[in-house]
């Protein structure tokens, strides 16, 4: 019983010395453990911040992205409003300018017709428009068959020639010397009528003249009257320059 006695005590102290050895390694081992763990968690935790960061910033830019789209949608509708005013403006303005060079007492217009029929006409020949309809300026001369410019412009001329009958005659608008367009009337039978005419815009400086003449075909003739008013010469100024 002493000896049990003797080597209990001397054993238990040994015992509990072990178990606080090997506590002390366990412990040491679980503090060598805890230390990249941590180190990880951490990281986690920065990536955490990060991507938190990076969701903020991208949610900023979104809304700024949403504003600036709003701003130019409204940019976008005002400079719309803008300039259609201003075209609005523009065509209003030019309209007017227009309008005030065509009623200035300036104007100039004409129609004239011939009055009595015309036989052997000649090469060369003018063609007298002899009864007006109307000489709005009095640049038209019935005497002598010529327009007379009174102002650089743009000038609208018309002319037609009647015919009767198996005859031909060809006439052209003239300025100064220069032929500008051509018509031709051309009857096939003695009881076919036919007429033939052109219109022409030209820019006319003050003082050139304007005529109707015959040409190509001699000793022609062309069918006109009081009644029948096939052959005529109009003009209008159109605007000044």
């Amino acid at each position: 019983m002493a000896i049990v006695l003797q080597l209990f005590l001397v054993g238990f102290p040994l015992f509990i010395y072990g178990l606080n050895a090997s506590g002390t390694e366990n412990q040491l081992e679980i503090d060598g453990n805890s230390k990249p763990l941590q180190m990880l968690m951490e990281k986690v935790k920065r990536m955490e911040n990060r991507m938190n960061f990076l969701e903020n910033n991208v949610a900023e830019q979104s809304r700024e992205l949403v504003l600036y789209k709003t701003k130019m949608v409204d940019l976008t509708k005002q400079l719309s409003l803008k300039f259609a005013n201003f075209t609005k403006t523009n065509l209003y303005t030019e309209s007017e300018s227009m309008l005030s060079k065509r009623q200035t007492p300036g104007n100039v217009a004409f129609s004239a017709y011939v009055s009595n029929h015309m036989y052997h006409i000649g090469v060369g020949q003018v063609i007298k428009c002899d009864t007006e309809l109307s000489n709005i300026g009095g640049a038209y001369d019935p005497l002598t068959g010529y327009f007379t410019a009174p102002s650089t412009g743009v000038y609208l001329f018309s002319f037609f020639t009647g015919q009767e009958g198996p005859y031909q005659i060809f006439v052209r608008l003239v300025v100064n010397n220069k032929n500008q367009v051509d018509g031709v009337a051309e009857g096939t039978t003695y009881d076919h009528n036919d007429q033939g005419g052109n219109v022409a815009i030209i820019q006319l400086n003050e003082g050139q003249h304007v005529w109707l003449e015959s040409y190509n075909q001699p000793d022609t003739r062309l069918d006109s009257d009081a009644s029948y008013r096939l052959t005529s010469f109009s003009g209008v100024k159109l605007f000044d320059l």
